[in-house]
């Protein structure tokens, strides 16, 4: 046979195509494998699936395609079976697939240079495929252990600042995670470790990544193992039992984040959050800016509602305890100015009548010769002391009572004191927490604010493009011009 020096790759692909599908014992084949990774085209004319098969620890795949006949009963019985397993797989998200026996033709599919199953019969042996148990029997093991129970979730904190993501950096799922990121919050801190996501080496690269970060970003909030969609034999390392039970002892919450909607893999149960896809991962664990900023308003609206009501019910406190105390005040006072007229009204009367005893006195002195004026001068004393008890006695009455307003004044100043000095602490409280919310505190996180014409600009649809607006730091300003002139 004569060979060409040189061949297109036409012309290669082109043997190759003869040689296999003009090979008799191709033809007409029944195959009997694990059907998984079945799904229709979008345009639904036709269906793609593969055949698998494990000897001696190691996974052969044979692909697969199925054009229906729809004028074919049996081709119809086909795209029955095919749709009846694919909303099995879908609805359970099932992972492994089913024994089937599938007849059909090898070919040559010229566009990819792969070779594939032309499906023409399929039937369902009723039996799971090998992965299908495999992955039952980790499953079942590990939910009889307690790993995929709730009460060791570790919960997520709600205003992450640093995320590690575990994932290969050549895959889509980082630039998913990166972009989606980007839109919702600029001011959380994206750390990237590389691990393979498929192949034989994925287990033991993610484990590694998995101690990695906990060894060298001990402060991160939580991680984030992700990667893109692909077969089952491709998202197969996440279904390791060995990566399942070290993210489950890991100290650092983890978000599992594998594949598309209808992919489940094991670290799914044991993860403390499961996303269907790596966008879906950022989204459910990162708040945007904008709803950060209507969280601290309604926090401050709450505040202040609460500080108003306060001191509106602080007030009114203070107001009826000043009015009880005037109320005891002038009670005291009422019964003080009771006595003080008596009291005046008896000084009155001792002093008229000691004034009447000095005249009669006098005149008795007069009257008498000096052998009296002893017995005057005695009687004179007597008066003098009864004059000094009964002064005393009024001065005592009335030391009592301004002693017993005294402490009663001292009493309600002491109360008044108090209450006010509790009073100030709850405000206080109240103050450090409004300022924790203050623009100047917020921006001291890491925001920044956009000011247009005097006023913060807080919604999107509130920005003039035409006009000059202003960015505003913690430690700083900067004015710009229009967008359009930028």
């Amino acid at each position: 046979m004569l060979h060409k020096d040189n061949y297109s790759v036409f012309e290669i692909v082109e043997k190759i195509k003869v040689l296999v599908e003009r090979n008799p014992e191709l033809k007409n084949i029944n195959v009997v494998g694990e059907l998984t990774d079945l799904k229709p085209h979008k345009s639904g004319r036709y269906w793609f699936f593969n055949l698998k098969e494990q000897v001696l620890g190691k996974t052969y795949l044979l692909p697969g395609v199925f054009f229906p006949n729809y004028y074919n009963p049996q081709s119809r019985k086909v795209v029955s079976l095919l749709k009846k397993l694919y909303d099995q797989q879908v609805r359970n998200k099932q992972v492994g697939g089913f024994k089937v026996r599938a007849n059909g033709f090898i070919a040559i599919y010229e566009g990819q240079g792969k070779y594939q199953l032309q499906l023409q019969n399929l039937e369902w042996l009723n039996e799971e495929g090998y992965y299908r148990q495999l992955f039952r029997k980790i499953y079942e093991k590990l939910k009889t252990e307690g790993l995929f129970s709730e009460e060791y979730k570790k919960k997520l904190p709600e205003y992450p600042k640093n995320i590690a993501v575990i994932t290969s950096l050549q895959g889509a799922a980082r630039k998913d995670v990166e972009i989606t990121l980007k839109k919702r919050n600029k001011n959380v801190n994206l750390f990237l470790i590389h691990s393979s996501v498929q192949g034989q080496n994925a287990e033991t690269d993610l484990i590694r990544a998995l101690n990695l970060v906990e060894q060298k970003l001990d402060f991160v909030d939580f991680i984030i193992i992700t990667r893109g969609g692909g077969s089952e034999q491709d998202l197969w390392a996440f279904n390791s039992e060995a990566l399942a039970r070290r993210v489950f002892k890991c100290s650092i919450p983890v978000v599992s984040a594998v594949g598309h909607e209808t992919d489940r893999t094991i670290i799914d149960f044991v993860a403390d959050l499961s996303a269907s896809t790596p966008t879906q991962a950022i989204e459910r664990t990162v708040k945007t800016t904008t709803e950060l900023l209507q969280e601290i308003q309604t926090l401050k609206n709450e505040l202040n509602f609460l500080l108003s009501e306060t001191i509106a019910k602080h007030k009114n406190e203070i107001t009826k305890l000043g009015n009880e105390l005037k109320l005891i005040l002038n009670k005291i006072l009422n019964k003080y100015r009771q006595h003080i007229p008596l009291a005046f009204e008896l000084n009155k009367t001792i002093r008229n009548i000691i004034n009447s005893k000095q005249k009669e006195i006098i005149y008795l002195k007069q009257m008498l010769g000096k052998e009296t004026v002893k017995k005057i001068n005695s009687h004179k004393n007597t008066i003098l002391q009864l004059e000094s008890y009964l002064n005393n006695s009024f001065s005592d009455y009335i030391r009592k009572h301004q002693n017993e307003l005294l402490l009663l004044e001292n009493n309600l100043r002491t109360l008044i004191k108090h209450k006010l000095s509790q009073e100030q602490s709850r405000i206080e409280k109240l103050e450090i927490k409004l300022k924790n919310i203050l623009p100047k505190n917020v921006l001291a996180q890491g925001y920044t604010l956009i000011e247009q014409q005097g006023k913060i600009v807080r919604y999107k649809k509130d920005f003039d493009k035409t006009k000059p607006f202003t960015i505003i730091w913690q430690d700083g300003s900067i004015t710009l011009g229009n967008c359009e002139e930028n």
